[in-house]
């Protein structure tokens, strides 16, 4: 990177793949992937949340209930606990800030979680033991959950499972009218509202977590998180439901235990194969449109291995046909200087003032035209000439490229203050005509400043070195700056020497290296150029 002012120019080529084009083929595939139940990412969360914020109002109702009726003497709602409604309420509340971006509302939420889970798992071991179990098994699973160890977060999740499976059995023997103490024997069986309430609450706390466990697998895109979505609503209510119609059907006498498991068992098969059948028809689908979608991607990766070669022939081609014309083109310019020459020497005296100044002029264009043919030779050199990667000390390369452009800098005033410059991956050769012509440029454009100054810096990006070359020459239009490393384009016309293929040949250089080239600039205020180029191992600047 040198500041100066140069006269090429870098074009950006941006290529754009077929894949992203909004195609009616690619409708129609986004339309069949809708269909098949693909829904934006971030859903289930919303639902997770509505249902955690439910359980916590449903449960803040349950506990001015339970709490009103206790005031006047009779029993709670329900036959539920005020003490477990309170534990559900502050469950919830605590599920809905942990997330918080406020740090003290955090702290809180974890506090919270582990008293009432601790508090329950405490109390479990006396009266009433299944609905503090439950409060036990969602507190410490909640507030364990945010954990920064993976083993400590799948607990948590199990944790939370648990409680979720204590609530559901319970719910499903209220519903039946068991008496039977569950899930311990001996113990309370949980009220029906509690048992709900709990239920709720550790669903919306396990979907919520979508990194992991469950929640990423319901929340997933894919066919194996749609058939999940669709299925577990099926699997969890349908065979509440038809046992449930079968005990009302045994408890009204309308038909005996033996039929009612009959009817019962052949309903749920009928259900589970219609469901199968289903999610089949879709998995089959979405199957379907993965391999449309495969094949287009396939012809589209061959279309673009296609162009590439031809591409990459042109180019060649190009280069070969650049070449070919510079070469042949030295002659014929050889014979015009020759003779241009031959005709001032032997005639000279017999020319007028007018005449000579014209044969200079020949001579003047012929000797620029030589120049821009050993330019292209070189470009074209540069792009077809084979790496050969070494570990350079740039501050020796930068030293010499100064001392040869002494005959050029003769007579001038200029400073050069060289950083300390580490040492890079580069091609010997390749390196010298980067640093070259931006040393170069750097000289040429301070032309008009009594006192010139360059500076040579390196800054560390990393896996490369940004090398910059700054000076306080004539500047340039940051309008322009894409021209800079263009092939012959000048943005100060035939105010500098030169045919504007430098800052092309460094752009071809570094990007060959694997690196980039950028210029800032300001007019009569100097420019900077950056060039990147890979760092060599276990060296820094």
């Amino acid at each position: 990177m040198v500041s100066t002012t140069h006269s090429n120019s870098t074009t950006r080529v941006s290529a754009q793949l077929p894949c992203g084009a909004d195609t009616p083929g690619r409708r129609r595939s986004l339309r069949r992937q809708k269909a098949c139940g693909s829904r934006p990412k971030g859903h289930l969360q919303t639902i997770a949340r509505a249902a955690v914020v439910i359980s916590s109002v449903l449960a803040f109702a349950l506990l001015a209930a339970d709490l009103r009726e206790v005031v006047r003497g009779r029993a709670a709602v329900f036959g539920s606990d005020p003490e477990a409604a309170l534990g559900l309420v502050l469950l919830g509340l605590a599920t809905c800030s942990i997330m918080s971006p406020r740090p003290a509302l955090r702290r809180a939420a974890l506090v919270v979680s582990w008293s009432v889970g601790l508090y329950g798992l405490a109390s479990s071991i006396g009266a009433p033991a299944n609905t503090a179990l439950l409060l036990g098994c969602l507190g410490v699973g909640i507030a364990a959950g945010h954990h920064h160890s993976r083993r400590v977060r799948w607990l948590a999740d199990g944790l939370v499972i648990g409680g979720g499976v204590i609530a559901l059995f319970a719910l499903i023997a209220r519903l039946f009218g068991s008496d039977f103490h569950y899930p311990l024997a001996d113990r309370d069986p949980m009220a029906i509202a509690i048992a709900a309430i709990g239920f709720l609450l550790a669903a919306g706390v396990i979907l919520q977590r979508t990194d992991r466990g469950l929640g990423k697998l319901f929340d997933s895109d894919t066919s194996g998180g749609m058939l999940a979505r669709r299925l577990v609503l099926v699997l969890v209510i349908l065979p509440i439901g038809i046992a449930r119609l079968a005990y009302l059907g045994i408890e009204a006498g309308a038909y005996d235990a033996a039929f009612a498991m009959s009817m019962g068992v052949m309903i749920g098969v009928a259900s589970l194969a219609i469901v199968i059948v289903a999610s089949a028809g879709v998995v089959d689908r979405l199957d379907k449109v993965r391999r449309g979608n495969e094949a287009q991607i396939h012809q589209m990766v061959s279309d673009l291995a296609r162009q590439s070669k031809e591409l990459q022939r042109s180019n060649r081609e190009l280069e070969s046909f650049s070449y070919s014309v510079s070469h042949d083109l030295r002659a014929p310019i050889r014979h015009i200087a020759g003779f241009s020459e031959l005709l001032a020497r032997v005639s000279g005296d017999k020319l007028d003032d007018k005449a000579k100044h014209y044969i200079a002029m020949i001579a003047e264009a012929v000797k620029q035209a030589g120049q821009l043919i050993d330019d292209l030779l070189e470009f074209s050199r540069m792009g077809r000439a084979d790496l050969k990667l070494r570990e350079l000390a740039l501050d020796e390369v930068v030293r010499g490229v100064w001392l040869r452009l002494a005959p050029e800098r003769a007579g001038r005033d200029i400073e050069l203050h060289v950083a300390a410059l580490p040492t890079v991956k580069a091609d010997p050769a390749m390196l010298e005509v980067v640093i070259g012509n931006l040393l170069s440029n750097a000289v040429k454009y301070t032309a008009r400043r009594t006192r010139a100054v360059i500076d040579v810096e390196a800054r560390d990006a990393g896996d490369e070195v940004e090398i910059s070359v700054r000076d306080n020459g004539v500047g340039f239009d940051m309008r322009y700056v894409d021209k800079l490393f263009e092939v012959f384009q000048r943005l100060h016309g035939d105010e500098f020497e030169g045919v504007g293929i430098g800052l092309a040949n460094v752009k071809r250089i570094i990007e060959r290296h694997g690196g980039h080239v950028r210029a800032e600039g300001e007019v009569e205020r100097g420019a900077t150029f950056h060039v990147s180029l890979p760092r060599a191992k276990d060296r820094s600047p």
